[in-house]
């Protein structure tokens, strides 16, 4: 069996398709870890995040998605709003910032694990991590750092390769899952999409297929969904591949 997390990033507006696919999940029981960008986060929806958590606390998470989502990038191919071009300073007080509003709004629903934007960073943000004591880190790759619990994504659903975010054709996906899911090395499988990035019915039909995909392997026993709120409160560390 595989520990399988699945995250929605770049969450901050209350939007009629938002609310879709967080009822879509929360009917089919999947549970949803929701990357909240702090500065950017509408009142409306911090209430209705607090409201589902304190319902359904083993059905969603709420963490930091880094400060503002902004790219500091030259490089068009390699976004970061954490990266070589920001000083040791510049990250700190962003990182801190976004950690202490979400504290702030969301009080005791908020589980302190940190998501940067783009899934940019360097060993800078990592020794910040590690100083502020943030215990769990997701971002795209494996960093041996033991100070923190680090669970990094494996799949991305959505598309970018004719620079509109849309959902991958739920073949590809599945053949993806499949393979880290027979792979001896993987103790957990992290997924990541962008509610953003379902932009017509053929994205929310790819997107639900691959959801029942999901579901059908932990009826059969082949996967058991987390919440890093778990992982955190019972200290299964292992499970970081």
């Amino acid at each position: 069996m595989k520990f399988t997390f699945i995250r929605d990033d770049d969450v901050y507006k209350d939007s009629s398709k938002f609310r879709y696919i967080f009822f879509f999940l929360k009917k089919i029981k999947i549970p949803t870890i929701y990357g909240v960008i702090p500065q950017k986060v509408e009142k409306k929806l911090v209430e209705f995040l607090k409201k589902e958590k304190k319902k359904d606390p083993n059905l969603i998470d709420i963490v930091q998605h880094g400060w503002k989502h902004k790219n500091y990038s030259k490089d068009i191919n390699n976004k970061y709003e954490f990266g070589p071009t920001r000083s040791y300073i510049q990250q700190k007080k962003d990182i801190l910032k976004g950690y202490k509003k979400m504290q702030k709004l969301f009080g005791e629903y908020f589980t302190p694990a940190f998501v940067p934007p783009y899934h940019g960073y360097n060993s800078t943000t990592l020794n910040i991590i590690e100083e502020l004591k943030i215990p769990l880190f997701s971002g795209e790759k494996i960093n041996t750092r033991k100070n923190f619990l680090n669970l990094p994504i494996k799949i991305s659903l959505n598309d970018y390769s004719d620079k509109k975010m849309k959902i991958l054709d739920p073949k590809i996906s599945i053949k993806k899952f499949l393979f880290y899911l027979n792979s001896n090395s993987e103790k957990t499988i992290g997924i990541v999409f962008h509610h953003s990035g379902i932009l017509s019915k053929n994205d929310l039909n790819n997107f639900k297929i691959f959801c029942f995909f999901l579901k059908k392997l932990e009826k059969e026993k082949k996967i058991k969904f987390i919440l890093f709120s778990s992982l955190l409160k019972r200290k299964f560390s292992n499970f970081s591949s």
